[in-house]
């Protein structure tokens, strides 16, 4: 997966997509986010400006249900709007749905990277894990003149990645991930089934590329 640039790529990722079309009063939203900005200085990751402000704004509004909702047949078929009304996360992805919606709208290109934990690729890419959705997405956003990658679920933010292999949080909570597609979002609403498959399939290339490489390697080549 090629790393983003500057030029197509900020356009492409200002569009909408099926799932995060936009919803929010976009003048009240840079206002609120101003605000929290303002009010929570270096909050998530030392770091202070709109991304970090939308996070906050997100879990601020949005209950996690995740753990409650696992056999729940909405989880990969909400839009943006939806999830947003619901004021309920039924699934980890929820907060990379609205966290893109939003971004966009305050200007910010943004993209959905999906990836599954390394650790676990190889249980689903052989079929081991064809009963469990191993997908954590991401958003890469351009801001600052430059592409960082965020974890809206975790509020993490990373301004070095490689797209294919990479890190996010430090210590016994680092985990290591496996990038296996990047789009506006899903484009679909899918069901449990379509997802897991889905994953599946998208990750057998990357699962093959990265299996051997050490995550320093990747980041040196940056």
């Amino acid at each position: 997966m090629k790393k983003l640039g500057i030029k197509e790529e900020l356009f492409d990722y200002l569009k909408s997509g099926k799932l995060t079309a936009p919803f929010a009063d976009s003048e009240q939203l840079d206002d609120t986010v101003r605000d929290i900005v303002r009010e929570q200085r270096g909050m998530i990751d030392g770091k202070n400006n709109t991304l970090t402000g939308l996070v906050t704004l997100i879990h601020n509004e949005i209950k996690d249900k995740t753990s409650s909702n696992k056999r729940n047949a909405k989880r990969f078929s909400r839009t943006a709007e939806e999830i947003y009304s619901s004021m309920e996360a039924i699934d980890k992805n929820d907060y990379t749905v609205i966290f893109a919606s939003l971004a966009r709208q305050l200007r910010i290109p943004t993209t959905c990277l999906y990836a599954i934990e390394r650790k676990k690729l190889q249980d689903k890419v052989e079929g081991l894990k064809d009963d469990e959705i191993l997908t954590k997405s991401f958003c890469e956003c351009y801001i600052d003149n430059e592409w960082v990658i965020v974890d809206p679920e975790k509020g993490l933010i990373n301004e070095f990645y490689n797209p294919d292999l990479f890190a996010m949080g430090s210590g016994k909570n680092k985990k290591e991930y496996v990038g296996y597609k990047r789009a506006l979002d899903l484009g679909e609403r899918k069901s449990l089934k379509n997802m897991s498959n889905y994953e599946k399939e998208q990750s057998k290339q990357n699962y093959f590329k990265t299996r051997n490489m050490q995550i320093e390697e990747f980041e040196q080549s940056m």
